[in-house]
């Protein structure tokens, strides 16, 4: 088991191909973390707080508050 710190509060998780996609509240943005690792690949800034997440056809979706 791994852990990682996250730099908010955590409103959901996906996990796709070898990523584990976390979406924080504050600040709002989405994280993708290697799954191997743990280590945060890419972060993507948001207009407003993410509600859920979903993966649908190879695509994240994010549904925002």
């Amino acid at each position: 088991m791994s852990t990682a710190v996250l730099p908010g509060t955590p409103a959901a998780v996906d996990v796709d191909e070898g990523l584990v996609w976390v979406a924080i509240a504050q600040p709002a943005a989405v994280l993708a973390f290697d799954a191997a690792t743990l280590e945060r690949v890419r972060v993507i800034e948001l207009s407003g707080e993410p509600a859920d997440l979903a993966l649908v056809d190879g695509r994240l979706v994010v549904a925002l508050r």
